[in-house]
């Protein structure tokens, strides 16, 4: 009897959970959405200390007001872009100004050892702002491609960054940064640290130790990557649109974390793959590109800020009608690989070729020559409004020497007139990098990335690009034969 009791219990207990499972609805959690948020534009500047030899600076520093700071660029809308991100727990969490960076994968922001002179008031210090942070005793030294370096110690601390929370972000409390950021107590906005979104990979450490110290490589995790990591984005990408020129403030540009936003483009976003491991740039987003050429198409009509109405810019001509003024080919030279790997980095202001295609460009536009060690490239405005466009042909995979061209490659189009811009004072100068010796990357910057809405898919390796609803460029596949 008591063995039948205990059956019939366990047979009505059972007929209860089977009805409370199927008759209440469990409600899944929502999934995770993507991050908006606005960049705000700021002209930026730099700190130089008084014995830091200038002799070695490229075009794109000169000195400005003082022999302590530089001028990040020779042109007024040579631009940083932010976002602020807040570091800590407490309520609400301190909230700095971080310069996005896809040519770095570094977060980094000016701690309390870092001069007030250079880095202003409002830097980082863990021991007041935030109980949460974790310091450690690896000194970091990061250095970027035009040989300016930042210094200081990793640690980690809770982000936030929208609306979200991310735990245990590593970073670089920096004490030191020679040639990157500047604070300057003439601007409302400073930004205090970078905030870098290329592709994780491993930093130097210098540990120190009671006896010794050693030099080793650590495996770095980056913001996004970590964001993917824990769930807090639905795909692993992040999207960006720079906006049009702008000296400082809201850029209307902003960057979409965890997605793409397709209202604010034309058409669906093509991609190619960055085939980082051979570019020998592990953390860097790149291109590779077999040739470049010059081409005159209809009138685009554009306005000094280099922008057309929506129906202008729908009204665009055949990628396959083009009347072309001449045409580069990397293959031509039997001696190097058919594609070059072209930089591309939103944190620098203006691109640049080898020299001999930045002056032969020149001098088919405008019909005269300049030496490639002139710093200004004075230009006619008129060429504001020119029909002439410059096309990057991309590769859909690296190539070497000798090797059949991609026959289905990626056309990017944008008028000459981005690489014009209007001076201070008066006429216009003509941006467009010689550099020389013609080895190593090219680089594309600011100048020419503005003209497109630009998908970054860090889980598939690969590059976007798209057409805002307010540009003239163009994106397109070549057909196939």
């Amino acid at each position: 009897m008591v063995h039948f009791l205990h059956e019939t219990l366990g047979f009505f207990a059972s007929l209860a959970f089977f009805h409370l499972t199927f008759a209440s609805p469990i409600h899944p959690q929502p999934s995770p959405a993507a991050i908006s948020l606005p960049l705000i534009a700021r002209q930026k500047r730099v700190y130089v200390p008084h014995d830091y030899d200038t002799s070695n600076s490229t075009k794109r520093f000169r000195v400005a007001d003082d022999s302590q700071t530089w001028k990040g660029g020779l042109y007024y809308d040579t631009t940083e872009y932010l976002i602020e991100v807040g570091i800590g727990t407490s309520d609400p969490p301190q909230k700095y100004y971080f310069m996005l960076d896809t040519g770095s994968n570094v977060m980094w922001v000016y701690s309390n050892g870092c001069p007030e002179a250079q880095c202003g008031p409002s830097r980082f210090n863990y021991e007041v702002t935030s109980k949460s942070y974790r310091p450690t005793m690896e000194q970091v030294y990061y250095s970027y491609l035009d040989e300016t370096f930042i210094v200081g110690y990793m640690g980690s601390d809770v982000i936030t960054v929208g609306p979200i929370q991310v735990n245990d972000q590593q970073f670089v409390a920096v004490d030191e940064a020679i040639g990157v950021l500047h604070y300057d107590k003439k601007q409302d906005i400073n930004s205090i640290g970078m905030f870098g979104l290329a592709y994780p990979s491993d930093v130097n450490i210098r540990v120190v130790g009671d006896k010794d110290t050693k030099i080793q490589k650590r495996a770095y995790m980056t913001p996004l990557k970590n964001m993917r990591e824990k769930g807090l984005i639905p795909h692993g990408m992040f999207s960006m649109y720079l906006g049009p020129e702008t000296k400082q403030g809201d850029s209307n540009g902003h960057i979409l974390i965890g997605n793409y936003d397709i209202e604010l483009i034309k058409e669906e976003p093509l991609f190619v793959s960055t085939i980082l491991a051979k570019s020998g740039l592990p953390e860097d987003y790149a291109l590779y590109i077999e040739g470049l050429s010059l081409f005159k198409d209809a009138p685009g009509h554009f306005q000094d800020d280099h922008l057309q109405t929506v129906i202008q810019a729908a009204m665009q001509p055949s990628l396959n009608t083009i009347n072309v003024i001449k045409e580069w080919n990397f293959a031509d030279d039997s001696s190097n690989p058919i594609n070059i790997a072209f930089d591309f980095d939103t944190g620098t202001p203006d691109s640049f070729f080898y020299a001999g295609y930045t002056t032969e460009m020149f001098k088919l536009i405008t019909g005269t020559t300049k030496d490639p060690q002139e710093e200004d490239w004075d230009i006619d405005c008129s060429y504001l409004q020119s029909d002439i466009y410059l096309r990057i042909r991309v590769s859909h995979e690296y190539k070497q020497a000798k090797a059949d061209s991609d026959p289905n490659p990626l056309y990017l189009d944008v008028p000459i007139s981005a690489f014009i811009k209007k001076k201070d004072t008066c006429g216009c100068e003509w941006t467009l990098g010689a550099h020389e010796p013609e080895t190593g990357n090219m680089m594309l910057g600011q100048d020419f990335l503005r003209y497109f809405y630009l998908v970054h898919d860090f889980d598939h390796n690969q590059l976007g690009f798209a057409v805002p609803k307010d540009r003239s460029s163009r994106v397109g596949l070549k057909s196939k034969v």
